[in-house]
């Protein structure tokens, strides 16, 4: 059974793959060299923030370990486990670490509510709708971040699943529709053998059902129709950097605003 990527994609996903320490590393680094003027400030961007970008990477590492793109056939139990709770922890942190920039913005500007009083939590973050906060942004980063609410509404959307509704979830197989009904007769030929005690029948219609199979690199968190899916290799190195993009455009802000 062939991968689902063609080969030239495999390559690029690889490749990209092998990037993402490093990048990570390399941001990271940047964060805890800089010096912030609040004490919480540094503390959400480094224990928060460059915390967080560093456990993306090793998620990414361990779902391309545990579910390789090139991956042919039907992965073992134990590989969807560990590739799918990789990816929980990957959406969890990549959200966190939009907060945490927001944090850190808030923080190291002083940023207020008109009267003074110091920002409600709930008025903490990188969308327009924590409108006192994001009056404060530059222009160039605000437009930035307009461009991006797909993805903010796209990473929410998954967090808010995982956090309170149903967790992210990776099919183990699947069935194409022109051979449901093909794989329903076997089923049900393979449960009428098992109870007749025919063991070479059964088996050998569990060899037939498995040919019908095929595994897809998809997340999804609800079987509704309306629930949204990825393809979990593209999708968590678009996210990573995305995050990335974010991390670097604020650093540039956090030197301004030090004069460095």
């Amino acid at each position: 059974m062939a991968s689902y990527f063609t080969a030239e994609q495999i390559d690029e996903l690889k490749n990209a793959a092998e990037k993402v320490f490093a990048k990570a590393g390399e941001l990271k680094e940047q964060y805890v060299r800089h010096t912030f003027r609040d004490p919480k400030a540094r503390e959400h961007a480094v224990t928060g923030f460059a915390r967080r970008i560093d456990s993306l990477a090793h998620c990414i590492e361990a779902v391309f370990g545990a579910l390789p793109p090139d991956l042919e056939g039907i992965p073992e139990r134990t590989a969807l486990v560990e590739a799918s709770v990789n990816i929980q922890a990957f959406v969890i942190n990549a959200a966190g670490c939009c907060d945490n920039l927001a944090w850190t913005w808030a923080l190291e500007i002083g940023a207020t509510q008109p009267d003074g009083v110091p920002l409600l939590q709930r008025q903490i973050g990188l969308t327009s709708e924590c409108q006192h906060l994001w009056r404060t942004i530059p222009e160039p980063l605000r437009r930035l971040l307009t461009e991006r609410r797909p993805w903010f509404k796209h990473i929410k959307g998954f967090r808010d699943s995982l956090a309170h509704r149903i967790p992210l979830y990776i099919p183990p197989y699947t069935v194409s529709p022109d051979n449901i009904d093909e794989y329903n007769r076997l089923e049900k030929e393979n449960w009428d053998a098992l109870i007749a005690g025919d063991v070479a029948l059964h088996e050998s219609l569990l060899q037939q059902q498995e040919k019908l199979k095929r595994f897809l690199p998809f997340i999804v968190h609800s079987y509704d129709d309306n629930s949204p899916n990825a393809v979990f290799h593209a999708q968590l190195l678009a996210d990573f950097h995305t995050v990335e993009e974010l991390g670097q455009l604020f650093l540039a802000e956090f030197d301004a605003l030090s004069g460095s």
